[in-house]
């Protein structure tokens, strides 16, 4: 069962874990080859989904 981030930043809290955070930019070719790659997975295009778009 995947952890929401509420529950991933009190456990992570806890036990002392610090996770990085890295923004990450694509172009429209990188994002189109993920889609094609990973499109039946729903973690990752959920993922893709939800990402900010600058």
């Amino acid at each position: 069962m995947p952890l929401d981030s509420a529950k991933l930043n009190s456990l992570t809290e806890k036990r002392g874990i610090h996770m990085a955070e890295y923004t990450v930019t694509l172009t429209e070719a990188d994002l189109e080859m993920i889609k094609d790659c990973h499109s039946k997975n729903p973690s990752i295009m959920k993922a893709m989904n939800d990402a900010k778009k600058n």
